[in-house]
């Protein structure tokens, strides 16, 4: 659970990489300022919970669609339930207008936005957060957060 005493040093480096890094290429036998950046990672969702901080349990469960996610409680499975994905299907898809297939109900929404990284921090924007394990400095997200985006 406390994965970010691991992840610190390789945050470091990405922000290294980001800002670039001297370097040498053998072929050329010239020096460049190289750049880099982390494209994608791949892990299940509880692991994806765990390194993001984006809880993927309860009625907000989907990481794209946020606080738009289109979740119903059953009251006799005790849990959620997740619809409305049919909304990122093309306006005339079939299956928008397949009630009896999908919940009874014809599709009619839009896909919801992405949230963008300034979204996120104005959704944590006073929240104080502890890392690591222990007794640790508390630190607050504000406004020069921004800048790292």
């Amino acid at each position: 659970m406390d994965i970010d005493v691991y992840l610190q040093p390789l945050i470091k480096e990405l922000l290294q990489l980001w800002n670039g890094v001297d370097a040498f290429d053998a072929y050329t036998k010239t020096n460049f300022k190289m750049h880099g950046v982390l494209h994608s990672t791949t892990s299940n969702f509880p692991t994806y919970a765990n390194l993001s901080g984006w809880s993927t349990e309860g009625r907000f469960t989907c990481p794209s669609c946020a606080r738009g996610t289109h979740s119903m409680w059953l009251e006799n499975g005790h849990k959620f339930c997740y619809m409305g994905h049919r909304r990122w299907l093309p306006e005339n898809h079939p299956y928008r207008f397949d009630d009896i297939g999908f919940d009874g109900k014809i599709e009619f929404g839009c896909a919801s936005t992405t949230c963008t990284g300034r979204d996120v921090l104005e959704q944590l924007r006073g929240t104080r957060f502890s890392y690591g394990k222990g007794e640790s400095q508390n630190v607050e997200v504000d406004k020069k957060d921004e800048e790292q985006i």
